[in-house]
């Protein structure tokens, strides 16, 4: 770990939620920590909207796992790190995502 990094140490649901700049969209990153209906909801910096993430996934296969954004109803880009296993994805304002499949 680089000396001007900060650690994140990722518990209970396994969300984190960070944004590269002010002008990126916050994104979600979900490490496999939790399945099986957990679910994490964050608000938005306005203090109002929130989002929800479910973990209806089964596993952490990133061949088999999808996000869904059920707001919308349809599917969410992600991607996987090879790494840590951690999925990220777009948060959007009022949006919310479940996780499936990954066995």
């Amino acid at each position: 770990m680089p000396l001007d990094k900060v650690p994140v140490f990722v518990g209970g649901k396994g969300v984190y939620v960070t944004r590269v700049d002010d002008s990126s969209p916050l994104q979600a990153i979900v490490y496999p920590i939790a399945t099986g209906g957990s679910s994490y909801t964050f608000t938005h910096p306005d203090g109002t909207s929130t989002s929800t993430v479910v973990n209806d996934n089964t596993g952490w296969n990133a061949a088999t796992l999808n996000v869904t954004d059920t707001s919308a109803g349809s599917p969410a880009s992600f991607t996987a790190d090879a790494a840590t296993g951690a999925i990220r994805f777009d948060l959007l304002p009022g949006h919310s995502y479940a996780l499936g499949g990954g066995s």
